[in-house]
């Protein structure tokens, strides 16, 4: 798994277990009807019309037990993008249980 250093969103970070960000992840990409395959255990190739982009779990760097969601456009308009990628991240479970 990579390790995060520079700025992210707080919203995108999680203390779930990786493999239940992953499920999370999965959820949210097929209720949003976004097309995907695994590229390695923790990031999935994402794409919904022309939009496509990549969806990766890397540990923050010095925090231990945390994990960040990281949203990375490959294509297509960033207007549509935000768009997707927002509503698959609103819809995503990352609290802890």
């Amino acid at each position: 798994m990579k390790v995060s250093t520079g700025p992210f969103s707080i919203s995108c970070i999680t203390a779930r277990e990786p493999a239940a960000v992953v499920q999370e992840m999965v959820r949210a990409l097929e209720g949003n009807r976004v097309s995907f395959k695994k590229m390695t255990n923790y990031s999935l190739r994402c794409q919904k019309n022309s939009i496509r982009f990549d969806m990766e779990i890397t540990h923050l760097q010095n925090m231990e037990g945390f994990y960040l969601v990281k949203f990375k456009r490959l294509a297509g308009d960033i207007g549509p993008y935000k768009e997707v990628s927002g509503k698959v991240l609103s819809q995503m479970n990352l609290i802890a249980a």
